[in-house]
């Protein structure tokens, strides 16, 4: 079966280690059966997989995408539910609207945000700095 770009890993009722992602695009897969779906996660909607307990995914880094996914990640939690995910920092000191809208979601949620140390990645190919953010959905 090969992904589908964009898509990622969901794990309902349990976070497991393993549902971390690495470099490149997964399945969406359930613990309900371990069903893999070959669809982009933005196009799945909650009533498709479910809400889950803890979303953990390694956002897109590129063009901004970070900033939909995240925000999909977080409609996909149900409450009390938490979200990780690594993604680049820009958003911190960035200038656009979509960043500063982003900034204001994360501070209105109170994510802890962790900058990661530079070279984090380099084993996968990477050197992008990176942030990861966690966060627990109010119950």
């Amino acid at each position: 079966m090969r992904p589908v770009d964009g898509a990622m890993r969901v794990r309902q009722h349990i976070a497991k280690p393993e549902s971390y992602l690495g470099r490149g695009a997964q399945p969406v897969q359930s613990v309900q059966g371990d069903e893999e779906l070959e669809q982009d996660f933005l196009a799945l909607s909650p009533a498709d997989i479910g809400l889950c307990d803890a979303v953990i995914a390694n956002s897109p880094f590129t063009r901004g995408q970070y900033i939909a996914h995240v925000r999909h990640m977080w409609r996909s939690l149900r409450p009390g539910g938490m979200l990780v995910s690594p993604m680049p920092p820009v958003w911190r000191t960035g200038r656009t609207r979509a960043q500063r809208a982003f900034w204001d979601f994360v501070e209105r949620l109170g994510t802890h945000v962790e900058a990661l140390l530079p070279g984090a990645f380099s084993a996968s190919g990477t050197d992008a700095a990176t942030v990861r953010i966690r966060v627990v959905k109010p119950a």
